[in-house]
C-alpha cells in the first residue's frame, strides 16, 4: 500500500523508486511515485498539499510513515480515457520510517525506582520521550537501558516534571526548555529492552510516562 494522506495509489498501475540522498547537510530519502490514476484528482491534490504542510504523511508500508514535503508533482491527462498520469516526488524530513502506532507506557516509581520491558519492532534504534513527575523532591536521575546509563543531575521539587525528548535531543522542566543537555539520550535497541528509571534520594516516589515509535531505516 502506497498512500499520501487519505489517498491510496492503485497497486497495479503504480511504480516507486526510493533513493537515499544528502540534502541540506542531512541524510534523507527521495521517493518517486509514478501512477495512472482513475480517481478524482482533487483528493490527491489536497493530500499533497497537506503533506507539504506537515498535516499528513507518506506511507510506503502498512503501519509506517515518512514526514517531508513534495519535491515535484506533475500530472498529464490521458487523451484516450478518463485516467490521469501522475508523477509525485517527495523529499523526506530525515531518513527514518516511523510506526504509525505511538507506544505509550505509564508507570509509578516507588523507593526511587521504576522498571519495565519495551519492544522496538523496527530495524533501527528508537528514540524515547520520557516524562517524569516528582511526587517527592528529586535531585538526581538515571535512565538505564541494558548496559547504557543516561545520568541527569537535575533537581525536581514536589509536583515538578522533567521531559527527556531524545529525538530532538532536548530537555524540558515544567514545559520550559533547559539550556543544559545530557551526554547520551536514551533510545531503544532493536528487539526487547529492559528500561529502568532511578531517582535520588532512594526513598523518592515519582510517576513516569514513556512514549516511542518503532524506527526503520
Amino acid at each position: 500500500m502506497i498512500s499520501v494522506g487519505d489517498f491510496e495509489f492503485p497497486k497495479r498501475s503504480t511504480i516507486m523508486q526510493v533513493n537515499t540522498i544528502e540534502a541540506k547537510s542531512k541524510v534523507r530519502k527521495e521517493i518517486r511515485i509514478q501512477s495512472m490514476i482513475d480517481k478524482s484528482m482533487d483528493i490527491l491534490e489536497n493530500a499533497v498539499e497537506s503533506f507539504d504542510q506537515g498535516a499528513t504523511h507518506l506511507s510506503l508500508h502498512p503501519g509506517r510513515f515518512y514526514l517531508g514535503r513534495r519535491r515535484s508533482f506533475h500530472t498529464a491527462p490521458n487523451l484516450h480515457g478518463s485516467r490521469t498520469w501522475v508523477e509525485f516526488t517527495a523529499l523526506t524530513s530525515d531518513r527514518y520510517e516511523r510506526s504509525l502506532s505511538l507506544h505509550t507506557h505509564s508507570l509509578s516509581g516507588f523507593f526511587g525506582r521504576a522498571a519495565l520491558s519495551l519492544f522496538n519492532a523496527g530495524n533501527w534504534i528508537a528514540p524515547l520521550h520520557i516524562s517524569i513527575k516528582a511526587i517527592q523532591a528529586i535531585h538526581h536521575l538515571e535512565i538505564s537501558i541494558g548496559n547504557r546509563i543516561c545520568e541527569l543531575d537535575e533537581t525536581l521539587d514536589e509536583g515538578q516534571s522533567l521531559i527527556v525528548d531524545s529525538e530532538s535531543r532536548s530537555l524540558f522542566k515544567d514545559e520550559k526548555s533547559l539550556a543544559r543537555s545530557m551526554d547520551d539520550f536514551p533510545s531503544l535497541d532493536v528487539g526487547v529492552n529492559q528500561v529502568t528509571v532511578q531517582a535520588q534520594p532512594s526513598n523518592a516516589d515519582f510517576f513516569c510516562t514513556i512514549q516511542y515509535r518503532d524506527f526503520w531505516i
